[in-house]
């Protein structure tokens, strides 16, 4: 009884553990790296905001894996991996072509700090929160921490 107690626990705290790891994440590697030029040459900055990505990505997946339903997860997943290929693309032709569009380089960096921040983290909670599809699993028996067997 007091394992379930602790797991149920546990699952709440998950979305407020993704929220801080993605917080100090985006933080760190926005002062520490991207802004800051002294830390290392350009092909440094863009591999510390593609590892900065996955590592906010990975903690909203995280999170998500905990609610009952599976498609806020996959939709997190799906999202951030559309936005890591079509960086890879980007940064890949740039590479190869040795050219930079300059037009769409600002449109590329503002989407890199959003997508570093906690704001799509935070709207994607709220959203399915009003929804009222926020149930977090209590165990592997199709439980919701609530109590109700159909999750609602």
């Amino acid at each position: 009884m007091q394992n379930h107690i602790r797991r149920e626990k546990w699952l709440k705290y998950r979305f407020l553990i993704a929220f801080v790891v993605i917080t100090l994440t985006g933080a760190c590697c926005y002062q520490l790296w991207l802004e800051n030029h002294v830390y290392g040459p350009g092909a440094w900055q863009h591999a510390l905001a593609y590892v900065c990505l996955i590592v906010v990505g990975a903690s909203g997946y995280y999170a998500w894996l905990a609610l009952d339903e599976k498609w806020p997860a996959m939709l997190w997943l799906v999202l951030y991996l559309v936005v890591l290929i079509t960086f890879g693309v980007y940064h890949g032709i740039n590479i190869f072509t040795h050219r930079l569009i300059y037009k769409v380089n600002p449109l590329f960096d503002e989407t890199r700090k959003l997508f570093m921040s906690p704001m799509p983290f935070t709207l994607f909670y709220i959203f399915i929160k009003k929804t009222g599809r926020l149930q977090v699993r209590a165990d592997n028996t199709g439980k919701s921490a609530t109590g109700d067997d159909d999750g609602n």
